[in-house]
């Protein structure tokens, strides 16, 4: 995947703004959720751009996961993930081989947050739908898949809420579910919870080969600088059907 042209490039880990300290500001002791300006603005390591398929160069294939039952598809009201507790494989669900294609729509059934996603931009994040940011990994290739919204309502105010609480723990362990265009699910597990990011050191503390799956939004208010991350693992691809995989986005100007 090329990198998006409306990209503006600076090294990795510099955001493109200030924090409202350096400006002379007093950060508001309980801000309004609000996700700002999600777009990081990095150069990129060679391997971080996906290969195309049927260049020659092999695909990275991740184990499918197989059994326990399944608490993904179908969370128990009132329980958290934790840690130690392990999805199951969903005896319906197709195993298949990865791919190369965009993420559609992203899902983290315990926390209720299903989103299309559509490309990002440079511009303020549009609502009612998740973006990424382009030219960084698709699901399933080497790299980072990296994904953001606000913190509101709807979108994914719930992972700040619950990053709020002993540093997002009860969020270890959780499944998100990324959909992509060739109908496949991408099926991930949170293992890190990382507040108040100041940069993209996550994104690309990784080795060849390897990839995660970042899910990103605001600590605070517009312009607010520290960003909550949290990265999944992958753990397994199957076939998903057209109604799962391709949702229509209905994005809203909500600047």
């Amino acid at each position: 995947m090329l990198m998006a042209a409306s990209v503006v490039l600076l090294s990795v880990g510099v955001f493109s703004w200030a924090p409202p300290q350096a400006a002379g500001l007093v950060a508001q002791l309980t801000p309004t959720p609000d996700p700002g300006d999600p777009v990081f603005d990095v150069t990129l390591p060679p391997w971080a751009t996906p290969t195309p398929i049927g260049s020659g160069a092999p695909t990275p294939s991740y184990p499918i996961w197989t059994p326990p039952t399944d608490p993904y598809f179908s969370p128990i009201p009132g329980t958290s993930p934790s840690p130690t507790a392990q999805p199951t494989a969903d005896p319906t669900r197709i195993p298949t081989t990865t791919g190369d294609a965009l993420p559609t729509r992203v899902v983290v059934p315990s926390l209720g947050i299903d989103l299309p996603i559509v490309t990002g931009d440079t511009s303020y994040p549009l609502c009612d739908v998740a973006q990424y940011i382009g030219g960084l990994a698709n699901p399933g290739q080497p790299g980072t898949t990296y994904l953001y919204g606000h913190a509101r309502a709807g979108m994914f105010l719930p992972m700040l809420t619950q990053s709020e609480k002993n540093d997002g723990a009860s969020m270890i362990g959780a499944i998100v579910k990324v959909y992509t265009a060739d109908k496949k699910l991408h099926l991930y597990q949170i293992n890190i919870v990382k507040r108040h990011a100041t940069d993209l050191s996550l994104a690309f503390d990784l080795g060849p080969g390897q990839h995660r799956l970042i899910l990103q939004t605001s600590e605070g208010p517009h312009g607010t600088v520290p960003k909550l991350q949290v990265a999944a693992k992958p753990i397994g691809v199957y076939v998903a059907t057209a109604a799962e995989a391709l949702p229509t986005p209905h994005p809203r100007d909500c600047s």
